[in-house]
């Protein structure tokens, strides 16, 4: 499922022995298009936990799709090296030497601001306070759906990250030390040094999910002991 971000869907051997993790999308076109943001973060998610701790060379992340996906979603794929295939036939990509930063940071911004705008509030610690109350009655009752429980962890942390930015500054970041959504905000102290910031840990912490088969525990960083809470406390007293 496009929105399992704490698995590897397939592991296949390829003719020539490397290993392929493979990442499924039953979704149509239109389905893609219709979440963008949202779509390609959970692509780079999948792609990136799909490769977690391989030697370099040695395993191939790979993308697996019912119908060929929209132009947006395969320039995701090629920036992050990952193979695609379309109803099991592979589908060449363009190369790309673009870094998927910028593509990770324009789309957690829209969504962080799509939030926010949708609920006429302004950006501060009450809005993301407000959002987490939100969203954990919504897990809650939603029952253990995990494209409801991942979508708002996504978008929780985004606007938490939006926020730290708006006053600290700082720059979104793939990191493969993070946790499950393994995206980090690099922000630099006063003394110059730069510190990654496990923000989606630590919304995925505040709110409430009982997952016996996340992989948090095993990825995820010590900033994930922590809530937001405690992060605003840390970061933006001294902004």
């Amino acid at each position: 499922m496009y929105c399992s971000l704490d698995r590897i869907d397939l592991t296949l051997r390829a003719d020539d022995g490397t290993l392929i993790r493979a990442q499924t999308d039953h979704r149509t076109p239109a389905e893609v298009a219709a979440t963008p943001e949202l779509s390609v973060l959970f692509a780079i998610a999948r792609i990136v936990n799909a490769r977690r701790g391989a030697q370099s060379g040695s395993v191939r992340a790979a993308y697996f799709a019912r119908l060929e996906p929209p132009p947006f979603l395969k320039q995701v794929l090629a920036q992050l090296g990952a193979l695609l295939f379309v109803a099991e036939r592979p589908l060449p990509l363009d190369a790309s030497r673009e870094p998927i930063e910028p593509t990770l940071a324009a789309a957690l911004s829209t969504l962080a601001e799509s939030a926010r705008t949708e609920r006429n509030l302004s950006l501060d610690r009450e809005a993301v306070e407000l959002l987490e109350s939100e969203f954990n009655a919504a897990i809650q009752q939603a029952k253990g759906d995990e494209e409801i429980y991942w979508t708002r962890v996504v978008t929780l942390g985004a606007l938490a990250g939006a926020l730290i930015r708006a006053r600290r500054g700082g720059r979104w970041m793939v990191s493969e030390q993070s946790g499950v959504v393994p995206f980090c905000l690099e922000i630099t102290l006063p003394d110059g040094r730069a510190v990654p910031l496990d923000v989606m840990s630590r919304a995925a912490k505040s709110l409430s999910r009982d997952d016996s088969h996340s992989f948090t525990s095993s990825t995820g960083s010590s900033d994930a002991k922590s809530s937001l809470t405690a992060l605003f406390d840390k970061v933006l007293a001294s902004s």
